[in-house]
């Protein structure tokens, strides 16, 4: 598929590792952008097209009450509502899941996480953009 007939998912993770995995796993379906920090997110999401966000909920720094991840999500919401926001968390905790869904996110999944099911959400957000 042409490469601008593709939708674009930015995939937001200090983790390099784990950008890698997910790029190779979407770049045949997606346009696939990376980022490492909030500060970067911010600026693809002002100046790119994206259709999904995959974002890890906790990445550096960690100096306040609402982690990065949270920002992003927020900050994301705020310049388009529809936007669907997927959290990646190492948290299993059902009180993560709850602060992230009532923030505004699409969908959650946890790490470790399984491709086909990282690419199911992906798709059904996609889909649902």
């Amino acid at each position: 598929m042409p490469e601008e007939s593709k939708q674009t998912v930015l995939v937001v993770d200090h983790h390099e590792g784990v950008r890698k995995q997910l790029f190779w796993a979407l770049e045949e379906k997606y346009r696939v952008l990376q980022a490492d920090s909030r500060r970067q997110a911010l600026q693809l999401l002002e100046t790119e097209p994206i259709n999904v966000v995959l974002c890890d909920l906790r990445m550096p720094p960690v100096e306040s009450d609402i982690s990065e991840g949270l920002a992003i999500l927020e900050a994301a919401r705020k310049l388009n509502p529809l936007l669907p926001v997927i959290v990646i968390t190492g948290d299993e905790d059902r009180e993560t899941a709850l602060k992230v869904v009532q923030r505004g996110a699409y969908d959650l999944f946890h790490k470790p996480f399984k491709i086909d099911e990282v690419e199911i959400i992906v798709r059904r957000a996609a889909n649902h953009y």
